[in-house]
């Protein structure tokens, strides 16, 4: 799901969180004709480096430094690698963000033997993996409007999200409609948390001072 904010207020804030959408990065999320998932994985032969790899690196920059830290000769750097030799396996940032967001997707993940027929445990299951992992990687916020797509791990948490109401006797679009109604309040209460967060260490807990500069 794509969240917005409407402009911030006039108070400096961290730039921790920044969810926002520009035109540019509307234009880039229409897929491409074809994107990583497609390809065939290198060899590991030219410079020892995979997908799963360059993806977890760059979370760790991310983490570190911040989402707009991250670039192709920062993470190339990182992994002790020239730039064009990570153009071997990812072709531009938009591929770079794609392997960043199947990384997160498989922190979502939960073990098989985890799921049973209870559906209410099994969301209560996925909806704590998400909440941690949204908590882990505040910056995940900022970076909505990307251009992420579904990778493997996406697809799989997908399966599982599916899995978990499979003992609901409900139609498959209401079971649907379930799991994205879960999705999307465990990502609305989280950045609530990040948010607070965020004001608390501003010194504004309550968020009084930024409530009010929206009416003025």
């Amino acid at each position: 799901t794509l969240y917005e904010m409407s402009s911030p207020p006039k108070k400096p804030r961290s730039r921790r969180v920044r969810p926002q959408v520009t035109p540019r990065q509307r234009q880039r999320r229409q897929e491409p004709d074809e994107v990583i998932w497609m390809r065939e994985e290198p060899g590991a032969r030219r410079a020892g480096l995979s997908r799963e790899q360059i993806g977890a690196r760059a979370v760790e920059i991310a983490d570190a430094e911040g989402f707009d830290a991250v670039s192709m000769r920062h993470v190339a750097r990182e992994l002790g690698a020239g730039t064009m030799s990570l153009y071997h396996y990812v072709q531009n940032k938009d591929e770079l963000l794609r392997l960043m967001g199947d990384s997160i997707m498989g922190e979502l993940l939960v073990p098989d033997e985890e799921l049973t027929d209870e559906w209410r445990g099994n969301l209560s299951k996925l909806a704590r993996e998400t909440r941690q992992t949204f908590k882990r990687h505040p910056w995940i916020f900022e970076a909505m409007g990307q251009p992420v797509g579904s990778g493997p791990n996406g697809l799989r948490h997908f399966e599982q999200s599916i899995a978990a109401v499979s003992a609901l006797r409900l139609p498959p679009r209401e079971r649907l409609e379930m799991v994205t109604l879960l999705d999307d309040y465990v990502f609305g209460f989280t950045l609530r948390e990040v948010l607070q967060e965020m004001y608390e260490a501003e010194g504004d807990p309550d968020m009084t001072e930024s409530a009010l500069t929206w009416f003025e």
